[in-house]
């Protein structure tokens, strides 16, 4: 068995193996598609779509992290957009539930993210979530190299509670997951400071393909004949 497998399994009991079978088999989706198209939207896309089907939630989304700021910023969504939570979508530090984790770098997992006291839930955020179709929030921190690089949220209705199993489930799918998450943002950073490159010798280029084509081609100039007594 692969460990892969084997850590996932071990995160919930025996009658949920099946249910630890398909997280494997939606990770290995996700490194398909990381293959195929490395880049963060498709890879990011892939996550949430996997954990949306995973948790038969309603939504899902992911959040990139500012390492410096800590703003958390939806870039992948699952489950259709509603006002409340689209790709672009911003929370400062410490707020909401993404917030939270973000700040603790453990699972926060609450059945009303409008009434948990431990949530930090601005006049503006508490308007959204008043009329938001999902109450129960289940948010998994990404952790690379030892920093918070993104977040994994699961919303569904408030009926829905998330159990310590569904927590450890998040927690191995998103430990997994961080890994084509952090691949694919290398590779966009690296295409981005190529093209770059290529933008800044362009001028230079083409400075030298101006000066080379004013020079005479010796072939084509006709020599002066010398004057002969």
């Amino acid at each position: 068995m692969s460990p892969l497998v084997s850590d996932v399994i071990t995160a919930v009991d025996a009658a949920d193996a099946e249910r630890a079978r398909r997280i494997t088999r939606k990770l290995a989706e996700i490194t398909q598609i990381l293959a195929a198209t490395p880049g963060l939207t498709a890879v990011s896309q892939g996550i949430v779509d996997a954990a949306n089907e995973l948790f038969g939630a309603q939504y899902a989304a992911l959040f990139d992290v500012d390492r410096t700021t800590h703003t958390a910023t939806v870039i992948a969504l699952s489950g259709g957009p509603i006002d409340t939570l689209t790709p672009g979508f911003r929370l400062a530090a410490d707020i909401g539930a993404v917030g939270l984790a973000v700040r603790t770098g453990t699972a926060v997992v609450t059945a009303d993210v409008l009434h948990d006291p431990r949530i930090q839930c601005p006049d503006e955020l508490r308007r959204m979530l008043a009329i938001a179709p999902y109450r129960a929030v289940l948010v998994t921190p990404l952790v690379a190299r030892g920093a918070v690089v993104g977040a994994l949220a699961v919303c569904d209705r408030r009926d829905r509670p998330f159990n310590a199993d569904d927590v450890a489930l998040a927690g191995a799918f998103s430990d997994h997951a961080v890994v084509g998450f952090e691949i694919a943002r290398l590779f966009d950073e690296s295409e981005r400071r190529r093209r770059e490159a290529e933008t800044l010798a362009s001028p230079t280029r083409s400075r030298r393909s101006s000066w080379a084509s004013q020079r005479p081609t010796i072939a084509s100039v006709t020599p002066t004949p010398r004057w002969r007594p």
